[in-house]
């Protein structure tokens, strides 16, 4: 019984014209027969394995031991995982940002801005540290919302005016008009609604909601942490969907984008957001590409331009626009390639400065209050799994290969009480040819 029994299935090859007298008409008819070969007449052999009781307990005790080892080493792997959850909408005083009217509830609410919390990393965090977003109750998946988007748009194509923007994604943007104003610079005059200074670009509710907080850390003797905030969305996202238009409607009526937008290109060099990643040289090329679009394009982009990895292009914008299927999501911010030693730190929070290098404004931070949800940050490493602090896998396998292994105890224990032979049909007999 330890031996599986295979059972060889070959039927006789009887040929069906055999002692078949064939008229002249029957031999005119033959030709449309299949040819008499074994496989066309489906006269091949088979081979079935029969599995004996001592076969199926071995076969699962392999299984289980190789389901308790994969999930031992999963399940190790996230344990080595370092994650930092800092959050700064929590109604205790000690953490929150909010100072006064901090209810759902409430109006006027009051938050220090900018915001600087306390927190403690319990063990050195080998780079790369990802540095992630969280937000609970916060439904983007809902139907309306995911589709309230306009592809064409975002991928930087020329000439969509208000007219052509989806009707069912972008429905009230399509209907919207800034009181038919375009500005030249003669004045400013009323017309066409349907123009391109009159389209919202980016429209629909994704780009309106997108995320405003920014986040510095700062180590105790005050010295910032570098963070690296490219590289942070996916690579199709980057090459293929997101893109400024040449015709210079990127960001038009689109507030958070409104400096961007009015800003002149000699402005790059001083205040691009990645100035001290771009390095001096890419910031100069950057200013040329800026002025050329400006004189090359419809209406002026701006630092809104093809290449200026901002507007459309900025990778915040890319991330916040692959909306999250659960109301619990967390979002890549930025990745730290140092080293976070054990110790104290400081996380700075603030709105995410579109305007302040510019004009001097401030704007509000990103409000989930109103619908009872929370904020936070998180830092955490990654395992050579690439997974994160999640020990779901690995617990899915131990217990898959719990259950193998008892299965196999209880088939091995069954069989020794009460062995069993196979079945004795003809049909078992291996390797013998049935008549």
């Amino acid at each position: 019984n330890a031996v599986p029994v295979v059972a060889i299935y070959k039927a006789e090859a009887i040929s069906p014209r055999v002692g078949v007298a064939l008229d002249p008409m029957a031999r005119e008819s033959s030709s449309s027969r299949p040819i008499d070969s074994f496989f066309r007449q489906q006269q091949l052999s088979s081979c079935i394995i029969l599995l004996g009781p001592k076969a199926v307990a071995a076969l699962f005790f392999f299984l289980g031991l190789l389901f308790m080892v994969i999930g031992g080493l999963v399940h190790s792997a996230a344990a080595q995982v370092i994650e930092v959850e800092v959050d700064y909408e929590t109604s205790s005083e000690s953490v929150t940002c909010c100072i006064s009217n901090c209810s759902s509830d409430a109006t006027h609410r009051v938050e220090r801005n900018p915001c600087d919390i306390i927190f403690e990393v319990p063990r050195d965090m080998e780079p790369p540290v990802y540095v992630y977003y969280r937000l609970t109750k916060y439904f983007q998946n809902h139907r309306r919302y995911v589709r309230s988007r306009d592809d064409r748009q975002l991928g930087g194509t020329v000439g969509v005016l208000p007219q052509n923007l989806e009707v069912k994604g972008c429905k009230y943007d399509r209907n919207f008009a800034v009181s038919g104003i375009q500005k030249t610079s003669l004045g400013t005059f009323t017309s066409n609604n349907n123009t391109l200074a009159n389209v919202i670009s980016p429209c629909g509710l994704i780009a309106k909601s997108v995320f405003n907080d920014s986040f510095q850390i700062r180590r105790e003797d005050g010295s910032a942490v570098s963070m690296k905030e490219n590289g942070i969305a996916w690579k199709t996202d980057i090459e293929l969907k997101f893109g400024n238009a040449a015709d210079g409607s990127t960001g038009t009526n689109f507030a958070p984008w409104k400096a961007w937008k009015e800003a002149h290109c000699y402005q790059l060099e001083s205040h691009h957001p990645r100035k001290e990643q771009l390095g001096r040289n890419a910031l100069q090329d950057l200013r040329i590409k800026c002025e050329q679009a400006n004189e090359d394009a419809e209406m002026s982009p701006g630092w809104c331009f093809p290449g200026s990895g901002l507007c459309a292009e900025d990778e915040h914008f890319m991330v916040w626009m692959r909306s999250s299927a659960l109301p619990t999501s967390r979002k890549l911010y930025a990745i730290i390639d140092s080293e976070l030693s054990k110790g104290n730190y400081t996380l700075r929070v603030t709105p995410r400065q579109y305007l302040d290098t510019l004009d001097g404004a401030t704007a509000p931070m990103y409000p989930v209050h109103p619908f009872g949800g929370s904020k936070s940050v998180i830092l955490g490493t990654n395992s050579w799994l690439g997974g994160g602090d999640n020990p779901f896998l690995g617990i899915v396998y131990l217990c898959a290969g719990a259950i193998f292994l008892v299965t196999a105890f209880a088939f091995g224990f069954k069989h020794m009480l009460h062995p069993r032979k196979p079945g004795c049909a003809a049909f078992l007999i291996s390797n013998e040819k049935i008549a």
